[in-house]
């Protein structure tokens, strides 16, 4: 007996419908989860975002305003504080500590050397009760400093206004706070 031999034909790979169809049918998914993940952080947003607060200025002419100032001269993204016709600054620090109280200011300006400062401290009606002796204003790069400033509250109690009178020889300015005491 002869035995034939009988060739067993292979069907290339590429030509196998199922090698093809289940990569395609995986992409396919990846994508959908893809594109459903992206879009459901996207609904967490806020649909209608509130808008941003709108600064109105103040008009100073009008009695409400005149009685309550601001304590600085509100100063916008790019404005030069050298170019403004007041000295202005705040209060960056104000400790009382075994009877005397010492407060140190940052000035907005650039100030020269002849530059000085001096803190007034007032009671409620507006009169002075302590002051302190004028002090030379400490120039740096792009701002000035003024302290530390510093006045005795023995037997003082109470709500207090701390006033630095700053000068320069073209402008001046005011900084003031309130304090407990």
């Amino acid at each position: 007996m002869t035995k034939t031999q009988t060739k067993s034909r292979r069907v290339p790979i590429y030509r196998r419908p199922i090698i093809i169809i289940v990569p395609i049918i995986l992409i396919v998914a990846i994508a959908v989860v893809v594109l459903f993940l992206l879009r459901s952080t996207k609904t967490d947003e806020p649909v209608n975002p509130s808008p941003a607060p709108v600064d109105t200025p103040i008009d100073f002419d009008d009695p409400a305003n005149a009685e309550n100032p601001p304590d600085k001269a509100v100063q916008y993204e790019g404005e030069d504080p050298n170019q403004l016709d007041e000295l202005t600054g705040s209060i960056t620090r104000r400790t009382v500590s075994g009877g005397e109280l010492t407060v140190i200011a940052s000035i907005d300006q650039y100030l020269s050397s002849d530059s000085s400062c001096r803190l007034i401290l007032k009671d409620s009606s507006g009169a002075e009760v302590r002051s302190t002796d004028i002090i030379s204003v400490d120039a740096e790069a792009t701002s000035s400093a003024c302290g530390p400033l510093t006045v005795s509250v023995n037997q003082l109690s109470g709500a207090y206004t701390i006033d630095i009178v700053i000068t320069s020889p073209d402008k001046s300015g005011h900084i003031t706070a309130e304090i407990n005491i």
